[in-house]
């Protein structure tokens, strides 16, 4: 786990380092900055409850539900759109040839479905600004 992971980033630009190790002992070293990391599900939680004079046991119910409205609806392929934020939608994705990176080798990528998420023009301007 990440430092600073349940209580917000580290202070220093550098929020940690970690060794990994994989089954045949060889290591590496992740490097993340702490601008980098996530709002938490229970931070965002607070700031919901906050901003909405919820309980916060409220605002995670609201959340938990607004979260599996999205899933469901989308599963059955209806696409959700809430306007300022974005829209999800299922997508299908046709078969195609690629190629293997290591031995440059054909190989076929077989059709799939996958989930989309659009951000809302309104959303980009107000975190971005206008262009």
């Amino acid at each position: 786990m990440r430092p600073g992971a349940g209580g917000g980033p580290p202070p220093s630009a550098v929020a940690g380092i970690s060794k990994i190790v994989d089954k045949q002992g060889v290591f590496a070293f992740e490097v993340w900055l702490a601008e980098e990391e996530f709002m938490t599900k229970s931070q965002f939680v607070a700031k919901l409850a906050e901003k909405s004079g919820l309980a916060k046991s409220q605002a995670a119910a609201f959340l938990e539900n607004m979260v599996g409205m999205i899933t469901s609806a989308v599963k059955k392929g209806e696409p959700v759109k809430i306007p300022n934020l974005g829209g999800w939608k299922k997508r299908k994705s046709a078969a195609r040839m690629g190629r293997n990176p290591q031995t440059g080798e054909p190989i076929q990528i077989p059709a799939r479905v996958k989930v989309r998420f659009s951000v809302a023009k309104s959303f980009k301007e107000a975190v971005l600004g206008k262009k």
